[in-house]
């Protein structure tokens, strides 16, 4: 005998549901009742295990959130991670910064820093990597692998600053000021894997 079709999304929530309440010949039944499949025991059993390895997951993991101790470190780390941060912008930088964008695809850079200085692409881009290589040079190299895989988390194509940098340095500005305001980090790094 083949093996049948797995149970839907729909099915697998009637079965965790009833679980905790029901034998595996009341939860076969209900699910008869209900307009599922008719399942075998083992089908049930198997469930009851990963039901009981998630449910112990989700335990450790909402223990994690609300153990204060963690809430605290998490705090710090996010904090940490915002002043490295600040090693990428200016205060004020995009708000300073206007975009003209021509019907070629390039585009001008208006600094409303007092000059009104107007960069092109490419100046603009090299301003960007400029305080991309000034915080290399003033986070330490662990901070900056920190800060790298957080970033990663958030925005996947991220992953080589430079590059990204290079295609569009307002957008990177913006997402490094975004985090920034935000305050709070996606992923894990070295620090925080074990929170």
């Amino acid at each position: 005998m083949g093996k049948g079709k797995g149970p839907t999304k729909e099915e697998l929530e009637f079965i965790y549901a009833l679980i905790p309440i029901q034998s595996n010949a009341s939860i076969i039944d209900e699910l008869i009742d209900a307009g599922f499949p008719k399942r075998e025991t083992q089908s049930i059993t198997s469930r009851r295990k990963e039901y009981s390895a998630a449910k112990k997951a989700l335990e450790i993991q909402l223990k994690r959130e609300i153990d204060p101790v963690i809430v605290k470190h998490k705090l710090e780390h996010f904090k940490s991670l915002c002043e490295t941060l600040y090693y990428f912008v200016e205060e004020d930088s995009l708000d300073n910064v206007r975009i003209k964008h021509y019907d070629d695809g390039t585009c001008d850079y208006t600094l409303n820093n007092g000059n009104g200085a107007v960069l092109s692409h490419e100046q603009y881009t090299a301003v960007v990597i400029g305080k991309v290589e000034l915080a290399r040079e003033g986070i330490p190299a662990f901070d900056m692998k920190c800060l790298l895989n957080h970033l990663i988390a958030d925005y996947p194509d991220m992953n080589k600053i430079e590059k990204w940098v290079a295609n569009n340095p307002y957008e990177f500005m913006q997402r490094v000021i975004t985090l920034l305001q935000r305050g709070t980090f996606i992923g894990t790094c070295p620090v925080c894997e074990k929170w």
